[in-house]
């Protein structure tokens, strides 16, 4: 799989990224490119098909070469202003420049730090705002820079190169009837594939370009060839049965016509064109890489939404996640592509002199989505959607409800939307200052919340604005459950909550807080030697005492109790706490969760039930 892409010298006059010049990434599975008409989408997508000279890499592969070489260019750069062993004030300031280099890019290697090492490191003077007096010399730079391209050099010998012979690609022309004639009537042969190799001078005869065109053929072929094509046409037909059509399906290539017939559970049999055109692109475009399945494959797709309804390009996009062999690279306007969570969205602007391509966030979102021409009401085309505090609540309950109710589909059935902590307070406030549905109601009529209790005891109280909330929420009939322990995360198990702090961390000697009520996003790492902190905080069992004199006088306080209050607040204090990513941890935990926690599932088949109830 592809994890970044480094452009060659031709493709980078043309494309680009705003922050990592040639290097393009990080990709995951299925790849989303998204931009306004004649942006360059498509042109992208061919550009990486047909270029032989595109080189890729996976960091994890990297990082032992990448150590070793970037330590080679630091010492190598620290050495220039010092050529017969004389330290002067001169090779001083090589020194610093490689401790700034050494420490800017090269501590700790990571994904971020390679890809801006290689994207910017040829406009060298420029690199994050770095200014040592020996730039200002131009056979300074020109030595500089000769060494980081070297260095970038040798690790390309550590990339392995894009194999064109594993690329398919599927253009917007497509289609299942046949529609070149010659004396005799209409042929299977493949006109659109020829016009798109013409027209975009692909001329590797590996390069796999599928139209759909010749399916008539190709499923006969399989039909009448060996057991293992046989097993592979009838795989297909399970496959189509369970992901699309929901019904046992048959393709038959139908003797003396030209064109595929199809059965469909027990309804007559039909020529394909009467499924309508929507059918006919799913088809073709599965067809394809299905019968690729067992091979590594990177796909190219132009506009798979073409012709479908959301809820069949939502059963699109839940058939080509089913290919872990397989990498995607798709243009696309699809809000059901663009709004999944699984999938890496890329936007692509066109200035008028170069196209960029960047990775779309949560933060630049909506404006991507704005600049598609998207309402908010557009993205909310699932039946029901459930409001949550934080990213990481959405990770563990889309993780449940897979495991909980696998038949719901995020983006078709439900959506989960993230409010961000107090921002509840101003979804749902109303003009006179109390709390009202009428903005949930109107992005959707059906709709959930989830919010932390934030209790630190079992004797706190929960904030009286939840509380209204919730009697607002159940006086409609609606699911809201604010939650009896502390917030999502203390209903994790402590072992599973752990293990995925040291997967993500690579720190193992730590020790989490375990009780329902305690803040789970601290832990302690014994392995750092700690440092006391003057910050002491005085236990409100304790202050009171204090308090209740009116003078700086303890009387009910004994000198024990005063000693074991410094020593659990010192202790609290303690730099050896660090705080978790509450994503990361999230993600970690969602991969290899196999059961809803105990705690949870009473309140996760309520919510279920909601979400069937809207679908």
């Amino acid at each position: 799989m592809i994890d970044y892409l480094v452009l060659d010298n031709n493709q980078n006059r043309e494309f680009s990224n705003s922050k990592t010049g040639r290097v393009l990434g990080p990709f995951g599975n299925i790849n989303v490119f998204v931009g306004k008409n004649n942006s360059g989408k498509s042109r992208f997508l061919r550009s990486v098909f047909i270029n032989e000279n595109n080189s890729c890499f996976d960091i994890n592969k990297l990082n032992k070469d990448w150590i070793v070489l970037t330590n080679q260019l630091v010492a190598s750069i620290a050495s220039l202003g010092n050529p017969y062993g004389v330290r002067s004030a001169h090779q001083q300031k090589y020194a610093e420049f490689s401790k700034i280099i050494s420490e800017q890019y090269f501590v700790n290697p990571s994904r971020s730090k390679f890809v801006e090492f290689i994207g910017s490191f040829e406009m060298l003077p420029k690199v994050n705002g770095i200014n040592i007096p020996i730039l200002d010399d131009q056979r300074n730079i020109n030595q500089i820079t000769e060494l980081a391209q070297k260095t970038i050099s040798d690790l390309q010998s550590s990339v392995q190169k894009v194999n064109v012979g594993h690329h398919l690609y599927i253009p917007i022309l497509r289609g299942l009837r046949p529609i070149q004639q010659d004396p005799s009537g209409f042929t299977n042969s493949d006109v659109y594939g020829s016009r798109t190799k013409k027209d975009y001078n692909i001329q590797h005869p590996t390069a796999i370009i599928y139209t759909g065109l010749t399916m008539y053929e190709d499923v006969k072929k399989l039909l009448l060839g060996t057991e293992e094509d046989r097993n592979l046409i009838a795989e297909f037909q399970i496959f189509l049965g369970k992901f699309i059509f929901e019904e046992k399906v048959t393709l038959i290539p139908k003797y003396e016509t030209d064109v595929l017939h199809i059965k469909i559970g027990d309804k007559p049999q039909l020529e394909i064109f009467n499924l309508g055109d929507g059918l006919q692109t799913i088809i073709s475009i599965l067809f394809p890489i299905f019968i690729q399945k067992n091979n590594e494959l990177r796909v190219f797709i132009e506009e798979p939404e073409t012709h479908l309804h959301p809820e069949w390009q939502g059963k699109l996009l839940l058939a080509l996640k089913q290919f872990e062999n397989h990498q995607f690279f798709i243009s696309s306007h699809s809000n059901i592509f663009i709004n999944d969570s699984s999938t890496s969205v890329f936007s692509v602007k066109n200035n008028g002199d170069k196209i960029f391509i960047d990775d779309v966030n949560e933060k630049n979102l909506l404006s991507v989505l704005k600049d598609l021409g998207y309402k908010a009401s557009d993205l909310l085309l699932s039946n029901y959607i459930l409001w949550v505090e934080g990213q990481s609540d959405k990770i563990y309950f889309n993780s449940w409800l897979k495991l909980e109710a696998p038949h719901l589909k995020e983006g078709q059935h439900y959506s989960i939307m993230v409010i961000g902590g107090e921002n509840y307070r101003h979804l749902l406030s109303g003009e006179d200052g109390g709390f009202n549905l009428e903005l949930l109601e109107k992005m959707n009529p059906n709709y959930g919340i989830v919010l932390d209790s934030d209790k630190e005891s079992p004797r706190s109280k929960i904030s009286e604005s939840k509380l209204k909330i919730k009697e607002l929420f159940d006086k409609k009939g609606s699911f809201c459950w604010i939650t009896e322990k502390r917030e999502i995360e203390n209903y994790i198990p402590d072992n599973v909550f752990r293990n995925a702090i040291m997967t993500y961390s690579q720190k193992s000697n730590i020790q989490i807080l375990s009780g329902p009520y305690d803040n789970r996003n601290k832990v302690i790492d014994h392995d750092i030697k700690p440092s006391l902190k003057s910050n002491i905080r005085i236990p409100d069992e304790f202050f009171k005492k204090i308090q209740k004199y009116g003078t700086d006088a303890i009387k009910n306080a004994k000198v024990h109790e005063l000693r074991s209050m410094l020593i659990e607040s010192l202790s609290k204090n303690s730099s050896q706490e660090f705080e978790i990513k509450k994503i990361k941890v999230a993600k970690e935990i969602s991969k290899c969760a196999t059961e809803v926690p105990y705690d949870v599932r009473k309140k996760l088949i309520t919510l279920v039930e909601h979400i069937e109830k809207a679908n």
